[in-house]
Formats: C-alpha cells, structure tokens, sequence
C-alpha cells in the first residue's frame, strides 16, 4: 500500500492535514480526483476501514503533497 500526505487549503484559511493510502500507483491520487471533479461535487477522501471526510469541492482552494519525512 502506498500512502500519500497532504495538506488541504480551504478558501477560509484553515488547513488540514490528511493521509491516504493506494494499492498501486494506477489509481487515481487525491490531487488527480480534485482537479477531476465537478465544482459543485463532494471529495471523499480516506478508505472504508478508516476515517474518511467528505469536504465539498468548491470550499477548496488546493491541495499539496507533504514529502514523507515531514508528515509527521
């Protein structure tokens, strides 16, 4: 499994920190399902067997990668 930090900022300022994780690097990664994604859509993010947010798109204003040896 791969896991992928990322920090989410919001058009209000706040930021959260967020961790995903992938069987193979073909599927679609967090940032690839944000830019997809309609305007008016809902990012899910997470995995069924672990917490998950459900934050609207349009309340995003980006997403970052965070390199693995600062995640923590």
């Amino acid at each position: 499994m791969i896991v992928t930090y990322y920090r989410i900022h919001f058009m209000n300022g706040e930021v959260l920190n967020v961790c995903e994780g992938r069987e193979d690097e073909d599927c679609a990664d967090l940032i690839d399902r944000f830019y997809e994604a309609l305007p008016e859509g809902v990012l899910q993010i997470g995995q069924e067997d672990m917490p998950q947010y459900f934050i609207p798109v349009d309340n995003i204003l980006y997403i970052s990668r965070i390199p693995e040896d600062c995640a923590e």
